[in-house]
């Protein structure tokens, strides 16, 4: 095996394992955000609390018609009892119904806005709710399901591991340090395979003297253009 095609093996297996860390590194950032599920969670308890004060509303109201049929009733036990016979009295006992009506009427029409009101922010209650519901069921099966992929990859980072050991072995000291060094400064990828006597990485044209050294089992040439080793089939 020649020493370009051992450190291209080496390079796929670094980049499979590059791959499984990023990907549970995304995993973990997902897992970890709760936006979703903090905003869901605000939007049921303001429409609960929003909720609670059009109730206590609509409880006031209810109970200034209950206070005012009362004051009704006992008007017209008054008014009919018998008891009262002075015609100004009586006058003045049935202006006050009269009143009394009228302002029974503005107070049912208040209930009746304020019943309105509650129906249309329980409604709203219910779709945050149910909206919320859904975001904790999704959240859930998706913990799940990423958890278990994110398992997965520890466990394939595991045999990629145990395969990049056994990819050392015959690798000279010289052209790992090499390897390495333009793994760091190059973004992970130190080893292009050449496309068709260009660079698959930059994608420079490879003059043919370069092409040919890239070929040999016994030599590591380099890309003039981005400095990757080149490795050629």
């Amino acid at each position: 095996m020649s020493r370009s095609k051992k450190l291209f093996k080496l390079q796929k297996i670094d980049t499979a394992i590059d791959t499984a860390h990023k990907r549970i590194s995304d995993i973990e950032s997902i897992l970890a955000d709760d936006e979703e599920l903090k905003r869901a969670q605000k939007k049921e308890k303001n429409t609960r609390l929003e909720l609670e004060e059009k109730k206590k509303i609509l409880q006031r109201a209810e109970r200034e018609v209950r206070d005012q049929e009362r004051k009704i009733a006992q008007n017209k036990e008054k008014l009919y009892s018998g008891k009262i016979t002075n015609p100004k009295e009586l006058e003045d006992l049935q202006l006050e119904a009269e009143s009394l009506e009228r302002y029974l009427a503005v107070l049912e029409e208040r209930q009746l806005e304020a019943m309105i009101v509650v129906d249309q922010y329980q409604t709203a209650h219910k779709e945050a709710l149910e909206a919320l519901r859904k975001v904790k069921e999704n959240r859930k099966k998706l913990h799940v399901e990423l958890n278990q992929e994110k398992s997965k990859l520890e466990n394939d980072i595991e045999a990629l591991k145990a395969e990049r050991k056994n990819a050392l072995e015959g690798i000279p000291e010289e052209d790992l340090e090499l390897y390495e060094g333009l793994r760091q400064t190059l973004g992970g990828i130190a080893v292009a395979k050449t496309n068709e006597q260009s660079c698959s990485a930059c994608g420079t044209q490879i003059p043919s003297a370069v092409y040919q050294k890239a070929r040999s089992a016994s030599q590591l040439t380099n890309c003039k253009t981005c400095q990757r080793i080149l490795h050629a089939e």
